[in-house]
């Protein structure tokens, strides 16, 4: 089992590398969000890179890390994850797709062992993620079914309102609704791209 956690573990960074040799990753953004929603609960920094078809990005907060490498087309991505949940490692495939104001996110995976107790095991499931989106700048609205372990699944509707700053700078405000536990997730956020 030891070495199916150190081949997840090696090929998206392997992939990374792999895939900039054949053509140059090129900065393309950096995000910095405090708050809640359906993706991360208080502070998360993200550094993306990217070509004309590939991308790679790498998240952090104070409980996750994660890497993602993938290939872009025109209307959709296919990306492989991988990272850390509180000490436990894990992986994950994903696939969005975008078409005019609509874009979804597909993305499900699973862990060796639980968080804060990581096992070399068979993995088991850790999360699955369905959302989608609908943009009418600078507002977009959301619903994402959000399940992870056992857990009931939650049903999260969501509003964020976004506005450019100027050039480089674009800041956002949101606001995520959590009908499993009956409780809003407020989040704010700032978005730079070169």
């Amino acid at each position: 089992m030891k070495w199916l956690v150190m081949f997840v573990f090696t090929l998206v960074p392997f992939m990374a590398v792999y895939g900039s040799q054949a053509e140059e990753l090129k900065f393309s953004k950096f995000e910095y969000y405090n708050g809640k929603n359906p993706f991360f609960s208080s502070f998360d920094t993200k550094i993306s890179f990217k070509s004309e078809n590939k991308v790679f990005t790498m998240s952090l907060n104070n409980v996750r890390v994660n890497t993602k490498f993938g290939y872009t087309f025109p209307h959709a991505n296919i990306l492989a994850t991988c990272g850390l949940q509180q000490n436990a490692p894990w992986f994950a495939p994903e696939v969005d797709f975008t078409f005019w104001r609509i874009s979804t996110i597909h993305w499900g995976g699973w862990m060796f062992g639980e968080t804060a107790k990581p096992k070399m095991e068979i993995p088991r499931f850790f999360f699955a993620l369905n959302a989608i989106y609908f943009s009418v700048k600078p507002v977009t609205l959301s619903y994402t079914l959000l399940h992870f372990f056992e857990n009931k699944p939650d049903h999260i509707p969501g509003i964020s309102f976004s506005q450019p700053i100027n050039r480089n700078f674009v800041w956002s405000i949101g606001s995520d609704y959590s009908t499993k536990d009956a409780s809003p997730m407020f989040n704010i956020g700032m978005k730079f791209t070169p």
